[in-house]
């Protein structure tokens, strides 16, 4: 069987056929979903939970707070009350 002709036939055609519906319909699903994570994300709320006695935990919390980019980030609070923010 030549090629051109089996791309006539019926399952080849069904077969390329929901290759490409697939491929749009998963375009227009997930692709607006995607764009709207980067313009909000810096929206997330963030708590940085430090439950190390030593300085080394407070230098690390430290340090993340001022370079992490969100606008608001919770300290000295505990794992309990970060999960209900």
């Amino acid at each position: 069987m030549k090629f051109t002709k089996f791309l006539k036939t019926r399952g080849a055609t069904a077969a390329i056929f929901m290759g490409i519906f697939y491929a749009v319909a998963m375009l227009g699903i997930f692709l607006p979903g995607y764009t709207a994570i980067p313009g909000n994300v810096d929206k997330l709320p963030i708590a940085i939970i430090n439950d190390d006695v030593g300085k080394n935990g407070a230098m690390i919390a430290e340090k993340l707070q001022e370079n992490l980019p969100f606008k608001e980030i919770e300290t000295d609070i505990t794992n309990k009350q970060a999960l209900k923010i």
